[in-house]
């Protein structure tokens, strides 16, 4: 689940590297004919990339123990994926989490990176690692192999946090994953969560620009971001009662502008205060007529052989006086529309 390094081959970078069987391939971009067979080549690995991506793969762990703790011992990962810019861990779970799990879930990680634990990677014989350790071991799927890798986490008194056979780069140390952000979760299918997250440089970068965020929106009301909650429940009430008064305010008009245009023809009008709904609802009384809202782009009318090139009709209405109905048109259209509303 984690994606491959990049770097240099000479002076080309490797973009993709792959396992096909035994063999080890290694995309580059440039001319190839720089590189002959059975030439010695200078490999450079991307350090920052690496680095990330360790990040990633050794917090999946960390959140893997953690979460096992926290909900219980059918927690089991299976999946997971670990790119530059966020990780995923796929485990068992029945439910989404509560905002309170999350938050526990993300204190107990980040405080795994606080205490410092030990990680220890070796190779073992896989009898003697599925003796020591358990078929828990395979987090994700069986690995194939006599002899696989095994992380161990322990603490600083040595007791067992967390082992599995891993393929991936990882620290010696927890605590040079930095910190732990979980950025999201969802239910992927029956019994299984995905549990979002960025470590290291990644969560920094995620922290930094939720700030700024925050500040912004803090600065546009004039207040603390502390006040933003309040400010912002405030704010919404008052958009909630101005959206009842403007409807309240619209139903009459259009009460009053059906009244007055009852039983009216030719009536040519520019309405871009109503929606469709509110202009059909006047036009069932109306006869060779045209309503327009250019805001919205709709012509509401019943007059047939409408010259205008890219006019679409979406519905056809059933009014008092006829059939009319509403149409759809373009900015290119805007022009034309407005020749035929001043047409008689």
């Amino acid at each position: 689940g984690q994606e491959c390094d990049t770097g240099f081959i000479e002076n080309l970078k490797a973009s993709d590297v792959q396992k096909k069987g035994k063999i080890v391939i290694h995309k580059v971009e440039g001319v190839e004919g720089n590189l002959k067979e059975g030439q010695t080549v200078h490999c450079r690995v991307d350090k920052e990339r690496r680095i990330q991506l360790t990040a990633h793969h050794t917090a999946t762990h960390i959140i893997n123990a953690c979460a096992r703790n926290l909900l219980g011992s059918h927690i089991y990962q299976s999946g997971a994926h670990k790119s530059v810019d966020i990780a995923r861990l796929d485990t068992t779970h029945y439910a989404l989490l509560t905002y309170d799990e999350l938050q526990k879930l993300e204190q107990d990680a980040n405080q795994m990176i606080a205490d410092a634990a030990h990680i220890e990677i070796s190779f073992m014989e896989r009898n003697d690692a599925e003796s020591k350790y358990g078929f828990r071991l395979y987090q994700g799927g069986a690995v194939p192999g006599k002899f696989i890798r095994v992380i161990r986490i322990s603490d600083n008194k040595g007791n067992l946090i967390d082992a599995e056979a891993c393929g991936g780069t990882h620290f010696n140390n927890t605590k040079d994953v930095g910190i732990i952000k979980l950025t999201g979760q969802k239910r992927i299918q029956d019994g299984v969560l995905r549990l979002e997250f960025v470590a290291g440089k990644k969560a920094m970068e995620y922290i930094n620009s939720n700030e700024k965020i925050l500040k912004k929106s803090a600065s546009v009301f004039s207040v603390e971001i502390s006040q933003l909650p309040k400010t912002c429940e405030r704010f919404f009430d008052e958009w909630k009662g101005l959206r009842k008064e403007n409807r309240e305010l619209k139903n009459t008009i259009c009460e009053i502008l059906k009244e007055n245009l009852k039983d009216k023809e030719n009536v040519r009008l520019q309405m871009d205060y109503l929606d469709a709904n509110e202009i059909t609802d006047i036009a069932k009384n109306l006869k060779k007529f045209a309503i327009a809202n250019f805001d919205k782009k709709i012509l509401v009318s019943d007059l047939e052989n409408l010259d205008i090139k890219n006019l679409k009709a979406i519905r056809e209405i059933k009014g008092e006086k006829g059939n009319f109905k509403v149409y759809v048109f373009g900015k290119e259209d805007v022009e034309g529309v407005k020749k035929m509303m001043n047409s008689s």
